[in-house]
């Protein structure tokens, strides 16, 4: 686990012990439960493609658990259409923008904070749109949207944009699309299309 990602851990536990302390075991232990799933998620399906639904439960867990540090300050809405269809992504997709989002976006901004992610199905491609409020960024400042695949097992950087980007190439070739537009008065929002099924 790297340093800043550890750090993460320890606050993540830092709420549980408050809630613990201050609050009351129920939510205390909703938490911890939230926080397994997103462990489990992170590093026991690495490099597989998932089903979109299965990434947005763990954006979801990824969601709450920043919700029970930051309550009101943080708000989220996740949309999914129950229609029967199945796409899949490569893991870590979506979360890789939503971590983006809730670890740098809203450095000096003032909430509340707001991510959201849609998921909209057409003929024959499935779109998800991740966006915020956030302070904005440059998209061309990173390495790996030239959409150049890696190698399969590859662990390097996995969850930055560049390999998720990387990922996308390697499973999909051309048959995927992703946009971001990003600026500091409308924060970022981030559209990824993949073939349907």
């Amino acid at each position: 686990m790297k340093q800043h990602e550890s750090e993460r851990f320890i606050a993540d536990l830092n709420t549980v012990s408050r809630l613990c302390a201050v609050e009351n075991y129920g939510d205390a232990r909703s938490i911890l439960k939230l926080m397994t799933e997103v462990l489990r998620y992170e590093y026991h399906r690495r490099f597989q493609l998932v089903p979109i639904g299965t990434e947005l439960r763990a954006a979801e867990d990824f969601l709450s658990l920043y919700t029970a540090r930051f309550a009101d300050r943080l708000v989220s809405s996740v949309s999914n259409p129950e229609d029967g269809t199945v796409s899949f992504v490569p893991h870590y997709t979506v979360l890789t923008f939503v971590k983006n989002s809730l670890y740098h976006a809203f450095t000096g901004t003032e909430p509340p904070w707001r991510v959201s992610i849609r998921v909209e199905d057409y003929q024959n491609q499935t779109t998800i749109v991740i966006s915020d409020n956030g302070c904005g960024f440059d998209p061309s400042l990173y390495v790996g949207l030239d959409r150049s695949p890696i190698e399969q097992g590859s662990d390097t950087d996995y969850g930055s944009i560049p390999s998720t980007v990387a990922r996308l190439a390697s499973y999909y070739g051309d048959r995927y699309s992703l946009d971001v537009q990003s600026t500091s008065e409308t924060g970022t929002q981030v559209v990824i299309s993949v073939p349907k099924g």
